[in-house]
């Protein structure tokens, strides 16, 4: 046989789910029990009495009136958030149950409509910000904490159902830089240090940190991994400035030795063809072979350098992956986006100059043809 509830709120939510008519009205639930309900009206009566629930009852009319008050039952959500000391986590009953949800939480969230999971979220948020406030207290509105700086700044628990939203990397917040006593003391400087630069407000509440999470969380892990590099921001665009100066000069020389070959091919080839002669006799052909082969031996001296000059790209490209690699750690920082526009700066200027390499080794590989063909027609013009 099945027994009524003996628990004071399991009691309530059973009845309340099950009687007829039922509504909560000033603390008070007032419903019809039917005659086909599973327990008799002496019944119910006598288990509300016991717990000391009953408030009135009218046998003929089968109604029952259920004191709720001081049990944790609650009509809506909103009703729930009314007493302010329940907006905080330690202040969260064991045990309570939403009417308008038809939620009963007994610890377990695992069911919890999406409202009651996000107001656990945020009650999260506000204990961790608490925890490294300078301090807090209870007001008849609810808690605040207080941060001491430049400026005062509150963040209070003054908020409405309808700012309840999720909390995206709450979890890895709390645990990566409030509950990690790694370098805690840095931590909280620069979680401090973020709330006073987003904030010029005296006071905010809880669920506006709670709404700007994705971009808070973005700050305070860009400002630690820069702490964790032995990085300022000063330093940071420095070191950057004097990469971009050192390869810029490095690409710059490749350069400056490629312009001074490419003038020297259609000079070479200008004084080649000027001094060949047409052949008539053993001297005239010992001395137009013997400028052929001085261009011939000029065009590999240069394309020896020009394969040299492709190694030294080749090589300052390599360095600047390996580089390059280095500063992506910071890539999703502020600071790791200043990085990114020099490095494709500068593999542009690599990519250029590589495609000139080839115009100019196309060039000497020309003129040593024409050379050759002016050779073999001053055998007969």
């Amino acid at each position: 046989m099945q027994l009524l509830p003996t628990n004071q709120l399991e009691l309530v939510v059973l009845l309340s789910r099950q009687l007829e008519n039922s509504y909560v009205d000033q603390g008070t639930i007032q419903c019809t029990l039917s005659e086909d309900y599973n327990f008799s009206f002496d019944q119910i009566c006598a288990a509300l009495s016991n717990l000391d629930l009953l408030s009135d009852s009218d046998k003929t009319l089968h109604t029952i009136d259920i004191s709720v008050s001081g049990i944790n039952f609650f009509k809506t959500f909103d009703h729930f958030l009314e007493n302010p000391s329940r907006r905080i986590r330690n202040g969260i009953p064991p045990y309570f149950y939403i009417k308008s949800n038809d939620f009963l939480y007994d610890g377990n969230l695992a069911l919890a409509p999406v409202i009651v999971n996000n107001f656990f979220d945020l009650t999260k948020l506000y204990e961790a910000i608490q925890s490294i406030s300078d301090f807090s207290q209870m007001t008849s509105s609810g808690s605040e904490s207080i941060f001491i700086s430049k400026k005062r700044l509150i963040i209070n628990t003054k908020f409405e159902q309808n700012k309840l939203s999720k909390i995206n990397n709450l979890d890895k917040f709390i645990n990566a830089y409030i509950n990690d006593e790694v370098h805690i003391e840095h931590k909280r400087a620069i979680i401090r240090s973020v709330i006073f630069e987003k904030y010029i407000d005296p006071e905010i509440s809880i669920s506006r940190l709670a709404h700007d999470f994705d971009d808070f969380f973005k700050s305070v892990r860009n400002g630690y991994e820069l702490y964790v590099g032995n990085f300022s921001f000063e330093e940071f665009k420095n070191a950057v400035e004097e990469l971009r100066r050192e390869y810029t000069l490095k690409i710059n020389k490749v350069l400056t030795d490629i312009q001074n070959q490419v003038l020297a091919i259609p000079l070479a080839t200008i004084i080649a063809a000027g001094q060949l002669k047409k052949v008539e006799d053993t001297t005239s052909f010992i001395l137009n072979f013997t400028i052929l082969f001085g261009i011939f031996f000029f065009s590999y001296i240069l394309w020896v350098v020009i394969q040299n000059q492709q190694n030294s790209l080749t090589l300052l490209s390599d360095e600047l992956d390996s580089k390059k690699i280095e500063f992506s750690k910071k890539k999703d920082t502020e600071y790791g986006q200043l990085s990114i526009g020099v490095f494709a700066a500068l593999i542009t200027r690599i990519a250029s100059i590589e495609k000139n390499l080839k115009y100019l080794t196309f060039a000497l590989i020309g003129a040593t043809i024409i050379t050759l063909a002016i050779f073999l027609i001053r055998f007969k013009f």
